[in-house]
């Protein structure tokens, strides 16, 4: 994996900086709205497997299911707050966090960067098994329709606390964006 891991970063790289999108595809009325500031909705399904240890409990991989809700300010800023489920080899984790989102362009498919972090805790054992985490990631937005995209990313994920005091993934992710009214999940 740790080959790979230069080659998956470059194709990430290439395919945020291309845009062979002209002008009339950003005319479209749901490109058009999807850009303007609101209140927006993110249910995330997102894999993840570990790098370098992965013998030791909550390392090897997870499953999460996680949903942000939070506010676009521009057609390049999102924040919001997460919440979710992360059932991982050994156990469950329950991911409480702060997510950001920017975007360099406008137009149907638009390449992202995403950044967050916050609290896993451990509703079998709170204070040996919570820890703390940050994860970076980037992909691309797809306008699907009026106030609805999907989004696809790839990213690191880094924890730290319980038994093995750190751990880290390489993940993936897969989310829809609802705004304006129609939330889910």
């Amino acid at each position: 994996m740790k080959r790979h891991l230069p080659l998956l970063i470059l194709m990430l790289f290439v395919s945020l900086t291309l845009n062979g999108q002209g002008n009339k595809i950003a005319s479209r009325p749901a490109v058009r709205y999807d850009w303007r500031p609101g209140m927006v909705n993110t249910p995330e399904l997102s894999y993840g497997f570990g790098l370098s240890e992965t013998s030791v409990a909550y390392s090897h991989h997870y499953f999460g299911i996680t949903n942000i809700t939070g506010y676009q300010f521009s057609r390049n800023a999102k924040i919001g707050i997460g919440y979710g489920v992360q059932p991982h080899n050994e156990g469950l984790l329950l991911p409480i966090f702060v997510d950001a989102r920017v975007s360099p362009s406008s137009g149907v498919a638009a390449p992202f960067l995403a950044a967050s972090g916050g609290v896993a805790m451990s509703p079998g054992s709170f204070s040996s098994e919570s820890r703390i985490f940050f994860a970076a990631s980037g992909g691309v937005r797809y306008v699907v329709a009026k106030k609805r995209s999907v989004s696809f990313s790839i990213g690191l994920l880094s924890q730290a606390g319980g038994v093995e005091g750190r751990s880290s993934f390489f993940q993936l992710k897969a989310g829809v964006e609802f705004k304006g009214g129609e939330w889910s999940l």
